[in-house]
C-alpha cells in the first residue's frame, strides 16, 4: 500500500526508412561513418593538419593556399590572435573525439576574420549569443583540413603584392603645319620628306648666224 504501480514497458517503433536514409547522409556529410561499423561511438572526428607538399614535373606546388591580401593585411595586424587561433584549431583537428568546438567571446572585427579564414580550413563556424559574450562555434566537415601554409607563416613573409607593370604611352611626335609644302610633301612621324619630279634637261641648239 501506497507504492507507485510499475510504469508499463514501452516499446519505441523501428525507424523508417526515411530516418535511416536521413542519418545516412548526415553521417556522411560529416565524414563520420556509421554507428554499426565504429568500435567507439564517440570516436571517427578527427581531420588532417599535416598535408603532404604536392608538386607538378616542373617542381611547382600544387596544393599551396592563396590568401587574398586584405586577409594577410588582418592577419599582420593580429599576430598574436591568430597563433593562438592556429594553435587550438590544430589541436581541435587532431581530436578524434571532438566534433566541434566553441573559441571565446570576440568583438565583430574578429569573428568577421574567424569566419573568413574558417573558409580555408573547410570548417563550419557560426556565431552565436547577443553581445558582449557572442561567439563563434566551429563544427568539423568531412572535407575539414589544415592549410598549407598557415595564415601565420604566409603573414611573417609577406612583402606586399606586386603592383601590375605600367606600360608607358609614347606620344607620337607631329610635324608643325608651316613645314608642310603643298601636295608634295609627305610627312611621318619623325621625319619630313619632300618629293620632287625629276626634270628633262631642256635640249639646246646653236643659234644661226645666218
Amino acid at each position: 500500500h501506497g507504492l507507485l504501480p510499475v510504469p508499463p514497458v514501452t516499446s519505441f517503433p523501428e525507424p523508417s526508412e526515411g530516418q535511416l536514409l536521413r542519418n545516412r547522409n548526415l553521417a556522411t556529410a560529416l565524414g563520420v561513418a556509421p554507428s554499426t561499423v565504429r568500435e567507439n561511438l564517440l570516436s571517427g572526428w578527427s581531420r588532417p593538419t599535416d598535408i603532404p607538399k604536392s608538386v607538378d614535373e616542373f617542381g611547382n606546388e600544387l596544393n599551396t593556399t592563396q590568401y587574398p591580401d586584405s586577409l594577410i593585411i588582418d592577419a599582420r595586424e593580429r599576430m598574436t590572435e591568430l597563433l593562438r587561433l592556429e594553435k587550438k584549431w590544430l589541436s581541435f583537428l587532431k581530436d578524434d573525439k571532438s566534433a566541434s568546438c566553441s573559441l571565446k567571446p570576440m568583438d565583430k572585427p574578429t569573428r568577421k576574420f574567424v569566419h573568413e579564414y574558417s573558409d580555408f580550413w573547410s570548417m563550419h563556424t557560426q556565431s552565436f549569443d547577443p553581445q558582449p559574450n557572442r561567439y563563434v562555434h566551429c563544427v568539423k566537415l568531412l572535407e575539414t583540413r589544415a592549410p598549407r601554409p598557415l595564415l601565420s607563416e604566409v603573414a611573417r613573409t609577406w612583402r606586399g603584392s606586386v603592383p601590375p607593370k605600367v606600360v608607358a604611352h609614347v606620344k607620337e611626335p607631329t610635324i608643325p603645319m608651316e613645314h608642310m609644302e603643298g601636295e608634295d610633301s609627305i610627312v611621318s612621324s619623325t621625319r619630313e620628306f619632300l618629293r620632287t619630279d625629276e626634270r628633262t634637261p631642256l635640249r639646246l641648239e646653236p643659234r644661226s648666224l645666218a
